[in-house]
């Protein structure tokens, strides 16, 4: 799952997106987790729609992917602001 999915979640649509300050990941077995912190005084509803807009461009990528095919199926993207 790492390799697959959070790796390069995180190096190749992830990280570029403005104003994050610290992008921290943890995978298990069929999940990965990925917490994203911005810099102080982000406008978190901009910053989620650019997060949520290249999560939908990395699941695109892995629907039509055949070797990702069994990893994508149940895969959920879920962007939350706290």
């Amino acid at each position: 799952m790492e390799q697959l999915i959070t790796v390069p979640l995180e190096g190749d649509l992830l990280n570029g997106v403005a104003w994050i300050d610290t992008i921290r990941s943890e995978s298990v077995d069929g999940l990965s987790s990925i917490l994203l912190i911005f810099e102080p005084g982000t406008n978190l509803l901009e910053a989620r729609q650019l997060v949520q807009e290249r999560l939908t461009r990395a699941h695109i990528a892995l629907s039509s992917s055949n070797t990702t095919r069994t990893a994508s199926s149940s895969a959920r993207a879920r962007v939350t602001v706290t």
